[in-house]
């Protein structure tokens, strides 16, 4: 699929049958809530201050570009779909967070724990995630051009097909699934790709030795 500049990803999304809204805000809420990013945080930090679980939150294909959801706890939360463009999720814990198909454009992502989240074909054009926590997450079809990914932990994470031309990684890549994925223009001075997958249609900056770097053709 043809990707025009920081373009939004549109395909079928189908929510995965283990998340479920129970024991969490529900989706009639927290759409209301999105026309004042305000009361988003107001209501998020409500209920974690009460400690009641916010996890398994649905809002897929909400609205929730430019929302305040710094440190929100939207953990095994149903985005897919989401509009974040622009949103503020630093320090936020989106562990085992579907955000299939989400709109992430320019958002950031400081710090945020995205341990197991589930980023596949999402657009996170200058998006920036320094510091943030990609741990076995899945970036399989996910666009990161121009992203900020300065510090970020990319251990066992897949990007097979991602598209990271122009990103700045400067980081550890360790057992990352880099099949597929498209690292063109990369800035992957000192990077170490330790048994890092890849293949013939891995795209390298010019000049870049990924086996000098530590990484495996499978």
């Amino acid at each position: 699929m043809l990707k025009t500049p920081c373009a939004g990803i549109i395909g079928k999304r189908k929510p995965p049958n283990h998340l479920h809204p129970n024991n969490s805000i529900t989706q009639r809420q927290g759409v209301a809530a999105i026309a004042n990013p305000d009361h988003v945080e107001k209501i998020l930090g409500f209920y974690t201050w009460f400690n009641v679980s916010v996890a398994r939150l649905d809002l897929s294909g909400a609205d929730l570009s430019k929302a305040h959801l710094k440190g929100a706890n939207l953990s095994w939360a149903n985005l897919e779909g989401a509009s974040l463009s622009w949103a503020d999720l630093s320090f936020a814990n989106l562990e085992g967070a579907n955000l299939r198909g989400a709109d992430l454009r320019g958002a950031t992502l400081h710090e945020a724990n995205l341990h197991e989240a589930n980023l596949s074909f999402a657009n996170l054009c200058k998006a920036s995630l320094d510091g943030a926590d990609l741990r076995d997450a899945d970036l399989e079809g996910a666009d990161l051009r121009d992203a900020n990914l300065k510090g970020f932990n990319l251990y066992e994470v897949y990007l097979k097909e991602v598209n990271m031309s122009e990103a700045d990684l400067h980081r550890l890549l360790p057992k990352a699934d880099l099949r597929g994925a498209s690292l063109k223009n990369a800035q992957l001075q000192g990077a170490i790709l330790g048994w890092a997958a890849y293949d013939d249609k891995t795209v390298w900056p010019d000049g870049f030795n990924p086996v000098k770097a530590g990484a495996v053709k499978r």
